[in-house]
């Protein structure tokens, strides 16, 4: 398993702004400090469920 497979796919976010349709926009890429947090965050939580399944 490489480390891409294990990244989450970016938030998305609907922009309702001067438009009657809303349009789906990809959020951009946060800054390597928040990138860092939430790849720890999602490592732990993939150990969690690890270990509660077993």
């Amino acid at each position: 398993m490489t480390v891409n497979e294990n990244v989450l796919p970016s938030p998305l976010l609907l922009d309702l702004r001067r438009k009657k349709h809303p349009e789906i926009i990809e959020m951009k890429s946060f800054g390597t400090h928040t990138e860092r947090t939430l790849k720890k965050m999602e490592r732990l939580v993939t150990e969690e469920a690890r270990q509660h399944s077993l």
